[in-house]
């Protein structure tokens, strides 16, 4: 399906925003605490800022920009192969969209991407031997501190309820007959069991119900209009089931979001697209 979509729908039942931890948890209650990674940041050593110079675990550098469109790029070779955090302060403190990318030139793929203004920090694996690139640009100027360090809470700006939970994803679509899978990839996001919430890498929260012991989702339907840039106009509706299961003993997640949809289009001489897709992810708590 190539064709360019815009919806109107209703009656959604999970909820995006931002927001802080709840002093009335809604979630899972249990002590969870026996699943936090390491808690404290090791000791931290001061580089001197040259634009291109190396940098190594358990640094931190900072630099300025001194106009719109700036970047500095700094290179990281992991002696070891491991979980790596990494955090951006915007130290001007006038939030002017300063941004990280953590890239493997040879690769030519993007790791991670974190902001002063959304995500202010993110892990990855670092792979030993293999050349890495920190990139820091600003829409704005203004001045940073960057922080690469062992995987830890602390760097991550973590919460006292909130977990760092790696997951893979996998799935497929079912459409009139037809079935199309989907790439298999790997996403971080951070867990609140506590508050039954997701913090995206967009960094807004999905706020779910706590469906039993130790699982958390939300069923929503949707109905409305639909417009299709080759196709016309359609009757839309669905129907999704989203949820995540916590194993309280190994810090394993696992979940589904399955969803259902009909577009029928108004001229006839298009065939009704009736279709299922679920996309299933297991992973665990890493921090």
């Amino acid at each position: 399906m190539n064709f360019k979509i815009t919806f109107t729908l209703f009656l959604m039942l999970s909820v995006l925003g931002c927001g802080s931890e709840s002093d009335s948890p809604k979630g899972i209650t249990d002590d969870l605490s026996h699943l936090k990674g390491e808690e404290r940041e090791p000791d931290i050593t001061e580089l001197s800022f040259s634009d291109g110079r190396e940098v190594y675990i358990n640094s931190q550098i900072s630099g300025r920009f001194s106009g719109i469109g700036n970047a500095h790029t700094f290179k990281f070779n992991p002696l070891n192969s491991q979980l790596v955090s990494i955090s951006i302060d915007d130290s001007s403190g006038s939030k002017e969209r300063i941004r990280v990318y953590v890239s493997n030139p040879e690769l030519d793929y993007d790791e991670s991407i974190i902001s002063s203004i959304t995500y202010g920090a993110t892990s990855f694996v670092a792979i030993a031997g293999e050349n890495y690139e920190i990139t820091v640009f600003t829409d704005n100027g203004g001045g940073y501190t960057v922080k690469i360090a062992d995987a830890n809470r602390e760097t991550m700006q973590l919460k006292n309820h909130e977990f760092y939970v790696s997951l893979v994803s996998e799935g497929e679509e079912q459409c009139n007959g037809n079935t199309k899978s989907f790439k298999s990839f790997q996403l971080y996001r951070i867990f609140n069991f506590r508050d039954a919430s997701i913090q995206t890498d967009i960094n807004q929260i999905a706020y779910y119900d706590l469906i039993d012991d130790y699982t958390i989702g939300f069923s929503s339907a949707n109905n409305g209009r639909g417009n299709s840039s080759s196709r016309g106009g359609f009757d839309a509706s669905s129907k999704t089931n989203h949820w995540y299961l916590l194993d309280p003993n190994t810090g394993y997640v696992s979940g589904e979001r399955r969803r259902e949809y009909i577009w029928d289009f108004d001229d006839p001489k298009y065939q009704t697209e009736d279709c299922i897709s679920s996309v299933r992810y297991t992973g665990k708590i890493v921090l």
